[in-house]
């Protein structure tokens, strides 16, 4: 497991937690968990709405992204004068699967986004993981957690 170490505002240090949840080195395939806990009142923004924020995004350097599984959002609506703004957000405690293929021993994950209360703070955080792409392994416990997102 890593975790974020390098969040700018401290309250929200411990925010993401990657898991390695299955390695098959036949195909060299990797499946990742972001779990995410978001302190009462904060949200992270959906990857998908780009009306206000910073939207949620997964990057990798050591492997590649094949594709990112996220969780349901939450869509909210407010007004801004006489707008109406429609924006997702992702509450609470949740996971993020991310499939990536042919990782190095070591590699970097990193989640870019916004999270917002009553106002978005810009948040880069880098995580570092290292895996013995020797060796086959799987995460029962994580694998169960992650496998609605995946199926939606």
């Amino acid at each position: 497991m890593g975790i974020c170490s390098n969040i700018q505002a401290p309250v929200f240090n411990n925010t993401f937690r990657a898991h390695v949840v299955r390695y098959i080195p036949d195909t060299q395939e990797l499946l990742l968990a972001i779990e995410f806990k978001m302190e009462k009142g904060w949200y992270i923004r959906d990857h998908s709405d780009s009306a206000i924020g910073t939207p949620l995004n997964i990057r990798s350097v050591g492997a590649a992204v094949q594709k990112v599984f996220y969780p349901e959002s939450v869509e909210e609506i407010e007004m801004l004068a006489d707008q109406e703004i429609k924006y997702g957000g992702f509450y609470a405690h949740n996971y993020i699967a991310v499939l990536l293929t042919k990782p190095k021993n070591q590699f970097l994950i990193s989640v870019v986004g916004g999270m917002c209360s009553d106002i978005c703070i810009p948040v880069k955080c880098n995580i570092s993981l290292h895996l013995d792409t020797s060796k086959y392994f799987v995460d029962e416990g994580i694998l169960y957690k992650i496998t609605g997102i995946m199926n939606q």
